[in-house]
């Protein structure tokens, strides 16, 4: 998977043509941006301890998104909330969200086999952010947070 970002969007596009689109454009008094974590911040509520938001997996081109795995994290969409995509090592795609499952997965030398991605905002009822997820080009998932 790698990174494109410009003024008004964060791209995210793996290898097999998934994009995951973010409005990155900055308007007023929201706080929002993506973060990379290693468990799914859905099991963990507020407690991010395994959320990394400086850390990039040293074999990140090489993940791919797991289109069967979407979460709408809890929030309120006056006032934000997260949404969670799964990204996996080629072949990883076992199915097993489990967060007894989840805790035995480390990071070795900066690699993953799997890791969530974690798009944020958090604003005062006014400044929202959508986004998108497209396969080949064909629109799978929206919304906005």
């Amino acid at each position: 998977m790698r990174i494109f970002r410009n003024k008004q969007k964060i791209n995210f596009v793996d290898t097999n043509d998934v994009l995951v689109g973010f409005d990155a454009e900055q308007l007023c008094c929201e706080s929002f941006g993506y973060f990379f974590s290693m468990e799914n911040p859905q099991d963990l509520g507020r407690e991010h301890k395994y959320c990394y938001p400086n850390f990039q997996p040293a074999n990140l081109e090489e993940l791919i998104f797991d289109t069967e795995f979407y979460n709408r994290g809890p929030g309120n969409p006056e006032t934000g909330g997260f949404a969670t995509f799964r990204l996996v090592a080629p072949g990883k795609l076992t199915g097993d969200y489990s967060l007894k499952n989840m805790r035995r997965r480390r990071v070795y030398d900066g690699f993953v086999n799997e890791i969530f991605l974690v798009l944020f905002n958090h604003h005062n009822g006014y400044y929202s952010h959508g986004f998108e997820v497209t396969v080949g080009g064909r629109e799978i998932k929206n919304g906005y947070l």
